[in-house]
């Protein structure tokens, strides 16, 4: 532990150097359990959002993980061919699909939300703050950058507007 310590110090990483190390350590973590129940790390974010929202649509999760919807429609469709999720018809807008876990997906994402909470707790070990408090900051910073992404989306979207005038 100490000598990946000592080769990642060296490096001064900034903020976005850490998060991308700690999202691909995540990553390779939580992939070793994944890849043996037939299943991708794009697609798991999708199946922890059903399990916590049974009423949700596909341009919902667009919208929050800030994905295209032909993205979001490809990554469901192997979910959905998996077995793992149903698409039912909203009947407030028939063009919208109500997505739901099915009780292989609800299984699946189980056992994959015990093994990201594992791996999350064995990251809280040793360290000099709560779980709470950490995660009450790193939320502070989360939700600016999700700000600051929407902002430029929102300017990009203005640009590309005045630029066909």
């Amino acid at each position: 532990m100490r000598e990946v310590n000592k080769k990642v110090e060296k490096h001064q990483f900034n903020l976005s150097g850490y998060l991308w190390g700690l999202n691909r350590s995540h990553r390779v973590y939580l992939e070793h359990y994944a890849k043996n129940l037939g299943i991708t790390l794009g697609q798991y974010p999708y199946l922890v959002c059903l399990s916590y929202d049974d009423n949700i649509t596909q341009d919902d999760l667009a919208e929050l993980f800030q994905i295209d919807k032909c993205g979001v429609s490809r990554s469901l469709k192997k979910i959905e061919e998996k077995g793992l999720i149903t698409r039912g018809i909203n009947p407030e807008n028939r063009r919208k699909y109500i997505l739901k876990l099915t009780e292989k997906g609800k299984k699946l994402t189980k056992y994959l939300k015990t093994k990201d909470d594992e791996w999350e707790n064995l990251i809280y070990d040793n360290i000099s703050i709560s779980k709470n408090e950490f995660q009450k900051e790193f939320k502070t910073i989360f939700y600016k950058s999700m700000e600051l992404n929407k902002e430029l989306t929102k300017n990009n979207l203005k640009t590309c507007q005045e630029s066909k005038k």
